[in-house]
């Protein structure tokens, strides 16, 4: 896989269709792997924040985003 760079609008919509994913599906069993990618996107806005870069290298290894993301 290409390494992606996202910038904070980017990660930002991404939690926001995970959680919005999460509430229309709490309990499918992808939902805590879900959960994980969210906290996951948090720690790369964080880390965002903490760098003088306007992007971060995406290394999430569940790319679940990427699975529901034909979902929504």
């Amino acid at each position: 896989m290409d390494k992606q760079y996202l910038n904070k609008k980017q990660l930002e919509k991404r939690i926001e269709r995970l959680n919005n994913w999460l509430i229309q599906n709490p309990n499918d069993p992808m939902a805590g792997t879900a959960k994980n990618e969210v906290y996951y996107y948090l720690d790369l806005i964080s880390d965002l924040k903490d760098s003088s870069s306007l992007t971060i290298q995406d290394q999430c290894p569940t790319q679940i985003h990427q699975q529901i993301g034909v979902l929504l």
